[in-house]
């Protein structure tokens, strides 16, 4: 029971963060439990390869990527700031006015097609024939239903 709780507070003797009292009986307890003495030699050679690990070359270069990348960002921005009156105002109304302009023409379009569609039918009402849009000869339904 004494050995588990002084495993517990094993890691805390090695950072030296206990009171003066704790570290003292933890000492004299390594000192005679030779299975406390081997866990804390592990837990040591553990925590400064840990500590070697942690601790990072800095690159020498990084200052000046990291200088690099934010002028890019401010020449990108000067760039937005410097476009041509015409693709920031003139083109979104350009491309406005062509789709107005487009369906403005196919109301056209339609109202002739369906005028002249108009007329044809009108010539050909004697003949109970009418064509449409793809030029194929339609019978009228109720053909199919007088027909014995």
């Amino acid at each position: 029971m004494v050995c588990k709780k002084i495993q517990q507070d094993l890691i805390f003797f090695f950072y030296k963060e206990l009171s003066n009292e704790k570290e003292l009986i933890i000492e004299t307890h390594l000192q005679e439990c030779e299975k406390c003495e081997l866990v804390f030699l592990k837990l040591k050679r553990t925590l400064s390869i840990i500590e070697i690990e942690k601790q990072t070359e800095v690159n020498p270069y990084i200052y000046t990527r990291i200088q690099e990348k934010i002028s890019q960002i401010e020449n990108k921005q000067t760039e937005i700031q410097r476009t041509p009156v015409f693709k920031r105002i003139f083109q979104p109304i350009l491309v406005a006015a062509v789709i107005i302009v487009g369906l403005i023409l196919g109301v056209f379009i339609g109202n002739y097609y369906q005028t002249n569609n108009n007329s044809i039918y009108l010539t050909n009402q004697n003949q109970t024939e009418e064509y449409y849009l793809n030029d194929f000869q339609q019978e009228p339904y109720l053909s199919y239903l007088i027909e014995e």
